[in-house]
């Protein structure tokens, strides 16, 4: 069985998170695939997650990343939320059995940007020879922090 994966790393892109990892030693026998698991709000269990992130796909396993919707990682088991650190762990695996778990490895924060403002007006009345004035609503989405 390989040897035990360094803990991946995962980066933050807009809607996605992108998950990074190094091949470990394949101690004699090519890698077959990874298992990818991902911390649930709880911050106890880890759940495997083979949507976006099956390991055992070979564009997957020879780029040794994958990358997930923060949609998913919000959705049920994960739960996370807009502000949540993303956790994940990671086992190489061979013809002769799994590697043992990785460490922890982070570096995604759940974020997005806040939508444009709307209802942008020039209060007119209140215009100078030096100013003007704007009034304008925020967007709906605050992007997971306050504006």
């Amino acid at each position: 069985m390989p040897d035990k994966p360094l803990a991946p790393v995962t980066f933050f892109l807009g809607d996605q998170v992108k998950v990074k990892w190094v091949k470990p030693d394949e101690k004699g026998s090519a890698i077959l695939g990874y298992k990818v698991y991902f911390l649930e709000s709880d911050g106890i269990k880890y759940s495997l997650e083979l949507h976006d992130c099956d390991g055992g796909e070979s564009t997957i396993r020879n780029a040794q990343e994958c990358t997930v919707e923060v949609l998913t990682l919000m959705a049920t088991p994960y739960k996370l939320e807009w502000g949540d650190s993303v956790y994940t762990k990671l086992i190489a695996y061979n013809k002769y059995g799994d590697s043992e778990l990785s460490e922890a490895g982070n570096g995604a924060i759940i974020i997005t940007f806040p939508d444009a403002p709307v209802d942008l007006v020039e209060t007119v009345a209140s215009r100078t020879a030096s100013s003007i004035t704007f009034t304008w609503s925020d967007g709906l989405k605050d992007g997971g922090s306050s504006i």
